[in-house]
């Protein structure tokens, strides 16, 4: 599902229409499309690669106009592999289901790397003074309808003792009085750091509405805001939620020890009987620095892969066999699209020689946009092309029905 599994899956994807991978032997999602890069040495044995990572761009709605949204999920193209210079071909081979996040109470937590989406600073002031729940941020405005454990919201409450709860009159104590789940902790809330916390000091907490239907975010940043009983050292933290995908990521920026007090990171349910922590950051007097997790539902999805070295053309399919003899990368697009559908146009392009009456004097071919031939051939012709979104019937003849 959404875990990584070191050497050997892939993370990340696009969605609900068009889904693009980016390959890299990593366990950490980055956002590029997916790209399986192979190695060849010159005379010092063999080397490994098809490394994987995965990422995704997706494209919604196919015709006029499109919008590219993040989403994430997983992909597993399995164990490394290992080439030679004696035996330089190998066969790609790419699944043709993929995990993608999805609305749902089934969560599941990925570390990720910790590359922060939106400064601290950034985004409207939401609390600058005050302590505890009665400062608290009320019915702060999402901007868009976004699901957690099954239910939607439009709204939420923001603590200054980092957390955010759905629940617009929820309370919690000022320091964890628990742990995750649990009924004590603050219900139906995402905890980026909760902790006894005093923007009253140092420090505020920002939000903010990010991007255009339908692939906005939401963000909540707890901007240098210093511990109660540690005023001198301050905490910053930031939660992401993700519109359509209802992916939830957070950023822990910094949180030093204090002498007194205790620190969660994690989510939990209306009444506290679900919920998850990263390992090693649920209740406790604990340090950190730039640390980011992804919290998720998924669903599978089908669809197919098409292969390019540069902007040449390989195949299309779940696998390809390829040669080479030098350093070379191979870049696969894993799409899925509805039937009907396409995000790209497609020429035809017919030429035509000899005389009335020879045989085979069409030649044509299908063209992408950048110049990529799906399928050639001559005439009369009946056979199939697949593309990104799936397989059809192509027919090729003349008046005379002699190609």
């Amino acid at each position: 599902m959404i875990s990584a599994i070191a050497h050997a899956t892939v993370i990340i994807i696009s969605a609900k229409n068009l889904i693009l991978f980016f390959y890299v032997k990593k366990t950490q999602p980055t956002w590029q499309m997916f790209k399986i890069s192979i190695l060849f040495a010159s005379n010092q044995g063999p080397f490994h690669f098809l490394r994987v990572l995965a990422l995704l761009t997706m494209i919604i709605g196919a015709s006029s106009a499109m919008a590219q949204c993040a989403n994430f999920g997983a992909f597993n193209i399995g164990d490394d592999v290992e080439i030679t210079c004696t035996d330089s071909c190998i066969t790609l081979l790419s699944p043709s289901i993929a995990s993608v996040a999805a609305s749902g109470s089934d969560y599941e937590i990925e570390e990720i790397d910790y590359a922060l989406p939106y400064p601290f600073n950034q985004g409207t002031v939401a609390i600058s003074t005050g302590d505890d729940d009665f400062a608290a941020a009320t019915n702060v405005p999402i901007g868009f309808t976004f699901n957690f454990y099954g239910n939607d919201y439009t709204q939420c409450r923001i603590s200054p003792n980092g957390w955010i709860s759905f629940d617009l009159s929820e309370n919690a104590p000022y320091n964890p009085p628990g742990t995750i789940p649990g009924a004590n902790m603050p219900l139906n809330s995402i905890m980026p750091v909760y902790s006894d916390l005093n923007p009253s000091t140092c420090g505020n907490v920002r939000y903010n509405t990010y991007g255009v239907a339908p692939c906005r975010e939401f963000v909540v940043s707890y901007n240098a805001v210093c511990q109660y009983s540690c005023s001198s050292n301050q905490v910053s933290a930031e939660i992401v939620l993700y519109e359509g995908t209802d992916a939830i990521e957070i950023y822990l920026g910094n949180r030093p020890t204090c002498g007194w007090g205790n620190a969660s990171v994690g989510i939990q349910n209306a009444n506290g009987t679900q919920g998850l922590s990263p390992e090693g950051f649920n209740t406790g007097n604990w340090s950190a620095s730039n640390e980011a997790w992804r919290f998720a539902s998924s669903e599978v999805v089908e669809g197919t892969t098409m292969w390019y070295e540069g902007d040449t053309f390989l195949g299309i399919g779940n696998s390809l066999d390829f040669c080479s003899g030098q350093s070379t990368t191979v870049t696969g697009w894993f799409s899925q699209l509805p039937v009907g559908s396409f995000c790209t146009e497609f020429d035809v392009v017919v030429s035509s020689a000899g005389g009335s009456v020879n045989n085979n004097q069409i030649d044509w071919a299908i063209v992408s946009e950048n110049g990529a031939t799906m399928l050639a051939d001559d005439a009369p012709f009946t056979g199939a092309v697949c593309l990104q979104n799936g397989c059809y019937s192509v027919q090729m003849f003349d008046s005379g029905g002699n190609g």
